[in-house]
């Protein structure tokens, strides 16, 4: 079993149910930020390099990892159009 959580932009409240709930706001505070511009194919790539930076600069991650899609490609004769940018929160806390 899986626990994944999918957020999907809406243009409209709605009412919670067993299935999905309403999120008013999404707030990530103190993020690694990676932008990733080409082939969908290569996506999986700059997820690696996230999380090795993480990994290389001994940071400690406090969320998931949020994918936020600013263009899709849609024409499989342009799929360098494809742009995503990763999200993910860290402690700021050092000890």
């Amino acid at each position: 079993m899986i626990d994944v959580e999918i957020l999907i932009p809406i243009d409209k409240k709605f009412i919670n149910s067993s299935y999905y709930n309403f999120k008013q706001t999404l707030r990530l505070i103190n993020c690694v930020k990676f932008s990733h511009r080409g082939t969908p194919l290569n996506f999986q790539n700059a997820v690696n390099e996230v999380q090795r930076y993480i990994l290389d600069n001994k940071l400690t991650p406090i969320s998931s990892l949020y994918t936020v899609i600013i263009e899709e490609t849609e024409r499989l004769e342009k799929p360098d159009d494809f742009h995503a940018d990763i999200y993910v929160s860290i402690n700021p806390n050092i000890i």
